[in-house]
């Protein structure tokens, strides 16, 4: 793609991102995307194929952007803790210049408009998570693994709430003091929690249906169905009650092949099983990877 078609599109990006944080992207018209980046409606068109194509490729942006500062920062010859406070500094300053990002994120139903959205946000989540357990990692040394997910939820809900204060509200702070100071109060929270010798409050079981990306946890429950298949081909049962169990496999692995399975449905037809034992790990397995309470 040439440079100047890559500066034709970063400038519809630019105008989009500033109408969606004011207006929201449903009540923000195409017409008003280009009339604001100097184009003509057709011209959007040879960039984007709609609003929602060009939302993703906003926030695909800005995650490159973030990518960048982040290893920058990483290249510096500066102790663990140091160089996350440089991170967290240049990141602050970076979403206060785009502060519609933030706006834009704030408003949740963007993430759910599309599976390609959906999934977008799940690898960046999932990206988002390791960075931070290896910055932890590297600044409190393996004591912290037990309790890696919860420094990063609680890190997590710091980091939104001074956005809140400073994106939304306007509140003036200083991005350097700032980090250090949310810096200093993880400390605290870590020694804590390992002085403390605390059982974790959260486990990756708990939370890795928000992590993967769905179209991998349909691979992995596809392939535990196929396991009870066989499981299933070698018990001796009623030939009746088989093939009833036969069937409800046979739906199940339709409906996440075509990757539109429903909770409920998936639950109920598991439940088919509960009565034979050979059953329990595999349907125990599905539900820790769905995020299934029994």
């Amino acid at each position: 793609m040439c440079k100047e078609v890559n500066e034709k599109k970063l400038k519809i990006i630019r105008s989009a991102m500033t109408l969606f944080a004011q207006k929201g992207l449903d009540a923000t018209t195409i017409q008003e995307i280009a009339d604001q980046s100097g184009i003509s409606k057709g011209a959007f068109y040879l960039h984007f194929r709609s609003k929602e194509e060009l939302l993703l490729s906003l926030f695909q942006y800005d995650a490159e952007k973030i990518d960048e500062i982040i290893a920058q920062a990483e290249q510096q010859d500066l102790p663990a803790r140091d160089k996350f406070v440089l991170q967290l500094t240049r990141l602050f300053q970076h979403l206060l210049d785009n502060r519609e990002i933030i706006i834009l994120n704030f408003r949740e139903e963007v993430l759910h408009i599309n599976k390609e959205m959906a999934h977008f946000f799940r690898k960046l989540r999932q990206k988002q998570r390791q960075w931070l357990e290896n910055v932890f990692l590297s600044i409190y040394g393996e004591t912290v693994r037990p309790y890696l997910y919860d420094a990063t939820v609680i890190f997590h809900g710091i980091m939104k709430s001074y956005l809140m204060l400073m994106i939304v509200h306007r509140i003036e702070l200083d991005v350097e003091r700032l980090a250090r100071f949310i810096v200093n109060r993880l400390d605290e929270v870590v020694n804590g929690m390992v002085s403390g010798r605390q059982e974790p409050l959260l486990t990756q079981k708990m939370l890795a249906p928000l992590y993967a990306p769905a179209n991998d946890i349909h691979e992995q429950v596809i392939g535990i169905l196929e396991q009870m298949k066989d499981t299933l081909n070698r018990l001796p049962m009623n030939k009746a009650e088989k093939g009833e169990l036969f069937d409800s496999l046979k739906y199940l692995l339709a409906e996440f092949k075509k990757g539109q399975p429903q909770t409920f449905m998936v639950k109920g037809l598991l439940a088919n099983f509960k009565k034979f034992g050979e059953f329990d790990h595999y349907r125990q397995a599905i539900a820790d990877l769905m995020g299934i309470e029994w």
